[in-house]
């Protein structure tokens, strides 16, 4: 058998085509086999389930919005995902308008908790 022997060019050609090992970061942990959308909502479940231990009895969990809006947010992010299929880019921008929502949110709301607490510290 001859083996036929590549060309420097050649070889410099394959290398530019081929994604470079170090431009990717593997998860050793991760298993390589597929994984079922029912194993993801186990996972899930099984997530939800270990956050709602941690807290002790007698502590509230403390929620970051009040519900009406909270579902909002959820009614919103599902219809965004729905539309994925049938326009993607205007879904990511929907996508990116609501997280960037969320966001602001989420900083106004921790911003009127530090002005109370420092109003509450000022009376003493």
């Amino acid at each position: 058998m001859k083996t036929e022997e590549k060309t420097t060019e050649e070889t410099a050609e394959e290398k530019d085509r081929e994604p470079h090992k170090q431009d990717y970061k593997v998860d050793d942990r991760r298993s390589n086999r597929p994984t079922s959308t029912a194993e993801v909502a186990r996972n899930l479940k099984r997530t939800e389930t270990g956050r709602k231990s941690d807290h002790k009895s007698g502590d509230a969990a403390a929620t970051l919005f009040p519900d009406n809006e909270a579902k909002d947010f959820r009614t919103r992010w599902t219809e965004i995902q729905t539309a994925f299929v049938d326009e993607p880019r205007r879904a990511v921008e929907q996508a990116d308008a609501l997280v960037a929502e969320v966001i602001q949110r989420l900083a106004n709301s921790f911003s009127e908790a530090r002005t109370n607490l420092e109003g509450q510290w000022g009376r003493g």
